[in-house]
């Protein structure tokens, strides 16, 4: 679940579209091997994703 925080602030908060293609792809691995994200996750990534513009 760590690991899943920090691809989410990745995506959020980083600066350099590479890191952040790289966060997307890591989101797409984990949830194409079974990961099923809980509520207080998508909540949390919800919120910052209102709060900010995620330019790629």
């Amino acid at each position: 679940m760590m690991r899943l925080k920090k691809y989410l602030h990745v995506l959020v908060n980083d600066k350099v579209p590479g890191n952040r293609i790289e966060a997307i792809n890591s989101l797409v691995k984990a949830i194409e091997s079974g990961f099923k994200a809980d509520d207080e996750i998508l909540s949390s990534l919800r919120t910052n994703l209102s709060k900010k513009k995620i330019r790629t």
